[in-house]
């Protein structure tokens, strides 16, 4: 429960800036490799800012608060569920002797 908003605000903002200049990193450079630390970290602020929205709008808070809580959410929600593949780069060397060859190319 949320007693007073305005300190609750103040003492989660931290946590959502974190979140999203974390996120807004890996959204700008898509290849980015995430080691496991930097991974529980984006989760654990994931996890607190979901937390945040359930309690803020069980408070009916400002509706604009509100949505910038909601759409932080969900861009942490596809960065953390996002399945990236390792090589993006066409290789032609590896298309030549594997993919070419391989019966279901034909």
């Amino acid at each position: 429960m949320i007693i007073d908003l305005r300190q609750f605000i103040e003492t989660e903002r931290k946590i959502w800036d974190e979140l999203a200049q974390r996120i807004q990193r890996l959204e700008n450079d898509p290849n980015t490799a995430l080691s496991a630390t930097d991974a529980e970290r984006i989760y654990y602020l994931y996890e607190r800012t979901s937390s945040a929205l359930v309690r803020i709008t069980t408070f009916a808070a400002e509706p604009s608060l509100v949505l910038f809580l909601q759409s932080l959410v969900a861009r942490a929600y596809t960065e953390l569920n996002e399945v990236r593949s390792r090589d993006r780069n066409f290789n032609l060397v590896r298309w030549f002797f594997v993919t070419f060859p391989s019966p279901s190319a034909r």
